[in-house]
């Protein structure tokens, strides 16, 4: 910047030029010192999300497994893409920490940005981007887009509860096991991001009953029991009163 100034004694600022040292580039403007005419400044905002104080974390996949016979150590697989805003640094990737059931570190992943990751979690496991305890560690620009894929699973039937900025968004569970269940294209907001997913298990034993939750089943079956044994009885009943019936109707 140069200043121009006038007069004798005590001056006075005349005029401000601006001149361009370097480029667009940064290279050194040829000539140098290059005049310019127009001077203006850019300011771009990024807002960031670490999530709330309810829901730590800018983003969160978690898993549940319901139903009884599960094997607790199952992974579970999903491929996971999170693309950056065009206010992201033209390489981005995230970094997310992996935590077990009982909230202890299990590692961390790191997914480039609008590629899909595959991703394993077993029962309790949760994935967190944007940890407030490990900002700005992970942590997202809210527009980063998202999609969660939970691939098909033998046995196990899938849903998500999903939350995106606060709001409870529907997504229609499966009927049937072995089905993969995707979250759809979503923006990280301000507020709450998550993606609870549950997986409830179903056995097929050899009589072809289908077992799911056993709370459930357990009644079921005694209640059957109870009734095949009623039957039974009545029927015993019915055969005691026949042997004992010695009436002659002989003519």
């Amino acid at each position: 910047m140069r200043v121009h100034v006038t007069g004798i004694g005590d001056l006075e600022v005349l005029a401000v030029t601006v001149h361009r040292i370097r480029d667009a580039q940064g290279q050194p403007a040829i000539p140098p010192a290059e005049k310019v005419y127009e001077l203006s400044f850019l300011n771009t905002y990024i807002r960031r999300t670490t999530g709330t104080n309810e829901y730590p974390g800018a983003f969160t996949v978690s898993k549940i497994v319901d139903g009884q016979f599960a094997n607790p150590a199952t992974l579970f697989d999903f491929d996971v893409t999170l693309t950056r805003t065009a206010l992201c640094p033209p390489i981005s990737s995230f970094v997310a920490r992996v935590y077990n059931a009982n909230s202890t570190f299990n590692r961390t992943v790191t997914i480039a940005s609008g590629t899909s990751t595959h991703i394993q979690l077993t029962a309790g496991q949760r994935m967190v981007f944007g940890d407030p305890r490990f900002t700005p560690q992970g942590t997202l620009a809210v527009g980063t887009t998202f999609v969660v894929v939970e691939r098909a699973m033998t046995e196990f039937t899938a849903s998500v509860e999903l939350y995106v900025d606060g709001d409870a968004v529907a997504i229609a569970p499966n009927t049937n096991p072995n089905q993969a269940l995707s979250t759809g294209s979503h923006i990280v907001g301000a507020e709450r991001n998550t993606a609870a997913f549950t997986n409830r298990h179903f056995v097929t034993p050899s009589a072809g009953l289908t077992l799911g939750n056993i709370s459930f089943i357990l009644p079921v079956l005694a209640a059957t029991g109870l009734f095949l044994a009623y039957i039974a009885s009545r029927r015993r009943k019915n055969i005691e009163e026949l042997a004992l019936d010695t009436t002659d109707v002989s003519l």
